[in-house]
């Protein structure tokens, strides 16, 4: 299985974490988000195989997120705090936080201390 490095998440200049990826969910308060920063590219491990089963992961972390970000921004505009679009977006992390596990086991060599691995402890 061939793996190369993610160039979605690795490309930033300041690569604080491989696998760890900003986007509109994660950093639409960026240190007080409640959204899981997932790279969809690599699935938090820093690595990429071009394999179906790992495609359909990145498919599905990119819509669990778009999710995330609809659900913060809705919250904003209508200024609520509330108990069901919090639950949603707890839902969504755990989801988020699964696919990170189930890619770390489809990944033969993830980088060393990747996001993925510093979900799932």
């Amino acid at each position: 299985m061939n793996q190369e490095k993610c160039k979605r998440c690795s490309s930033k200049m300041l690569n604080e974490i491989p696998g760890l990826f900003y986007d509109f969910d994660a950093d639409f308060t960026r240190h007080g988000s409640l959204g899981i920063a997932l790279c969809s590219k690599c699935l938090g491990t820093g690595v990429v195989i071009e394999t179906p089963e790992f495609k359909k992961l990145g498919e599905e972390v990119s819509e669990i997120r778009q999710d995330s970000f609809k659900l913060q921004i809705n919250a904003s505009k209508n200024k609520l705090p509330s108990k069901e679009w919090m639950l949603q977006l707890k839902k969504n992390n755990e989801e988020l936080i699964e696919i990170a596990r189930k890619a770390l086991k489809i990944i033969l060599n993830p980088v060393e201390n990747c996001y993925a691995q510093q979900l799932i402890k």
